[in-house]
């Protein structure tokens, strides 16, 4: 005797948001196999009269060709895709109504197991039947329906409570005689398109991070028990630590190294790649850098006199100044002058087409523009582009002392944000909150808009906020997502979270858990009373520096990008959901005989002079971090870099990857030797400022 069994899934739109625009049946018998995947793009919705975009799930209308928010094109003609949506519905006995699409199971007692599991439609079947958690198991409701002899059954919901006990009765009878049968086949492994989420991924992705935190040490994930012990730790060994000495008169120095195709390395045309640290060329060689900063194609450099300087790619205005009249002046950093021309200037920021630079007297300027997936949003509500420095409109502006006034700035790929004096935050660009706009909102969202960190919202469950916890001291910003350190260390954060850049473990695979659309605060600080002073984060990964110079990653994992080692890096899990402490920069093992004690790259021929070796007390000063590579700074003047170095980005002279930080002994950061002092990570080409060593170190 055969039964059917019914399963049933999700409507379209669930089922497209996990598996990217493919819908996939599946008739299953144990002596005979088959599975069916249908492709069916942008086809989430259940109506002819409409369609759901699978960028950023709104509803539109059908007569609609393109996302009435955020602009994504119908992948097909709607004609055609009503058509094929009907054609494959009607295929496997499913109504264009109905909102649960049928998954068939047929159990046959009688049959053997298949000896080779077959492959179909991406998906792989072998042994044991395992379902989804989140798919259900229902009743079968009952039918005439035959099929070469074999009796078939099914039932819904709405049928009599006599039926429906009945039919439980007999299918409960049906699965114990059958459960040999039933271990025959297993959803073992299903690959939808790059970078698609899918419920079984999500199920795989679980198990090995299961086996992932067996192998990490207690140290690595600060248990909660533990948490007071190390803090301590870190703060005695952090409190040993002296700065390096550097030369009297020191100059800050810009050196970079990696790819410079687009003009990013400062370096002149001739430049293109750069495999040990080298100086820039022009005005800027000469002047006291304090400050650099970098995103994928662009670089800023700011002087002790408060001038800003800038190069690379200039396509949107992203340098502030003319380079049309020559295009060699993207290769050379110059001074960006106009409305900074007699202006002092604290800090910068570098967005991927948009520049900021801070006042002293908390005036923000801005240039460049802003863009989002479908292409230019603008620069605000009246240019496209801005090519000189603006004062952006609707912050904070001091007359008095006692005035509020912003005091940290920082850009992402294509948003901003500023604090001020008062605690509170400032958000603008193209991308609010972590939320799709429509069109004709983007304009608007190119001006300043007050953010509120909510206590009762954004706390973690069993923890109470207080108004210190709301006071916004610093701002860091990297791809689309968003930071907020506040007084008390706290760390507040919103925007994508699909490979946990953001800090907060996810509940699911659902899209709703890929966004953190609020501000909320990560609970792995908070609870751990670990104060954080810096974040550093890219499109897909973070990494956190604590005030006792202890340094976390969490985000995407490939490359070695979060210099969590080797084993830590699985092709099957992407990523660390919650931060996870970088065991090789924390302060004791920074100044153990171990880390000082490190050999160089063999691709480095150069002298290292002895002072850079100087054995002394050492921790983590400032972090930076690109989309494949990372790179840290110490208190000691030495540079790390750890992930992907197909450009030569890490500085250590060859294409090798280092999944767990290299200190990096190259170039003119040891002949000299030089001090590093503060570090940016671009896409593809890494910056730093350094200081002549005094002539001696002590320790």
């Amino acid at each position: 005797m055969r039964s059917r069994t019914t399963i049933n899934l999700p409507n379209h739109a669930h089922i497209e948001r996990y598996l990217n625009g493919w819908y996939v049946w599946a008739e299953i018998k144990l002596d005979i196999i088959s599975v069916c995947s249908v492709s069916l793009p942008q086809m989430s919705n259940t109506s002819a009269s409409t369609w759901e975009c699978s960028t950023c799930w709104v509803k539109n209308d059908a007569s609609l060709t393109k996302c009435r928010s955020c602009e994504t094109k119908r992948f097909v003609d709607p004609v055609a895709e009503e058509a094929a949506r009907k054609t494959a519905l009607a295929k496997f006995g499913v109504s264009g109504q109905q909102e649960q699409k049928k998954i068939e199971i047929k159990l046959n007692t009688g049959a053997a197991p298949p000896t080779a599991p077959p492959k179909f439609g991406g998906l792989k079947l072998n042994t044991s039947l395992k379902l989804p958690s989140s798919l259900s198991l229902n009743a079968a409701k009952p039918a005439d329906s035959t099929s070469a002899g074999t009796e078939t059954k099914e039932t819904t919901a709405n049928e009599t409570k006599e039926s429906t006990a009945t039919e439980t009765k007999d299918s409960t009878a049906t699965e114990q005689k059958a459960t040999p049968g039933i271990s025959g086949i297993k959803f073992k492994a299903f690959a939808p398109p790059p970078g698609a989420p899918s419920i079984v991924i999500g199920q795989k992705r679980k198990e090995m991070e299961s086996q992932r935190q067996k192998r990490l040490t207690a140290e690595q994930i600060c248990p909660l028990d533990k948490a007071e012990e190390q803090n301590k730790e870190a703060a005695a060994a952090r409190a040993k630590v002296k700065p390096c000495p550097v030369a009297k008169n020191a100059r800050g120095q810009v050196l970079a190294w990696g790819a410079g195709e687009m003009a990013q390395l400062g370096m002149g045309v001739e430049s293109t790649t750069r495999k040990f640290p080298g100086p820039v060329m022009g005005e800027l060689a000469t002047k006291d850098v304090i400050q650099v900063c970098t995103n994928a194609l662009h670089n800023l450099a700011l002087t002790k006199e408060g001038h800003v300087y800038s190069w690379g790619c200039n396509d949107d205005g992203a340098l502030g100044r003319e380079t049309e009249a020559d295009g060699k002046l993207e290769y050379v950093p110059m001074r960006v002058l106009g409305p900074l021309k007699d202006v002092r200037i604290v800090q910068v920021a570098c967005g991927a087409s948009h520049s900021l630079a801070l006042a002293e007297d908390g005036t923000v300027y801005s240039w460049g523009a802003y863009r989002d997936a479908s292409g230019l949003v603008g620069f605000d509500t009246s240019k496209e582009r801005e090519f000189v420095p603006k004062v952006i409109e609707g912050l904070p502006v001091a007359e008095t002392d006692k005035d509020d006034k912003v005091i940290h700035i920082t850009a992402g790929e294509s948003h901003s944000l500023a604090c001020t004096r008062k605690g509170h935050v400032y958000y603008w660009g193209d991308v609010f909150l972590g939320r799709r706009l429509a069109s004709r909102f983007k304009r608007a969202r190119l001006l300043p808009q007050k953010v509120t960190l909510h206590l009762r919202r954004g706390s973690p469950e069993g923890m109470k906020l207080t108004a210190d916890d709301a006071f916004a001291v610093k701002v860091f910003a990297g791809g689309y997502t968003s930071f907020v350190i506040a007084k008390t260390g706290v760390v507040w954060v919103w925007g994508p979270n699909n490979y946990g850049q953001c800090g907060i473990r996810r509940e699911s695979d659902d899209p709703s858990d890929l966004y953190v659309i609020e501000p909320k605060v990560i609970p792995f600080f908070a609870q751990r009373k670990i104060r954080i002073a810096q974040i550093a984060c890219s499109t897909q990964s973070s990494l956190a520096l604590a005030e006792d110079g202890r340094v976390f990653g969490f985000g995407r994992v490939e490359d070695g990008r979060l210099g969590h080692g080797p084993e830590n890096v699985y092709a099957d899990a992407h990523e660390q959901a919650e931060p996870l402490l970088i065991e090789k920069l924390t302060p004791q093992y920074l100044s153990s005989e171990e880390s000082w004690n490190e050999k160089p790259s063999e691709d480095y021929k150069g002298q290292i002079d002895p002072r850079t070796t100087h054995m002394a007390p050492d921790a983590v000063t400032q972090v930076a971090c690109a989309e494949s590579h990372s790179l840290a700074c110490t208190a000691r003047g030495r540079l790390f870099a750890w992930g992907a170095a197909d450009v030569y980005q890490l500085g250590t002279g060859n294409e090798l990857v280092q999944y767990t930080p290299h200190w990096v002994r190259a170039g003119q950061i040891t002949q000299f030797p030089r001090a590093v002092m503060g570090v940016a990570a671009g896409s593809q080409h890494s910056v730093v400022v350094a200081r002549d060593m005094a002539d001696k170190v002590d320790s």
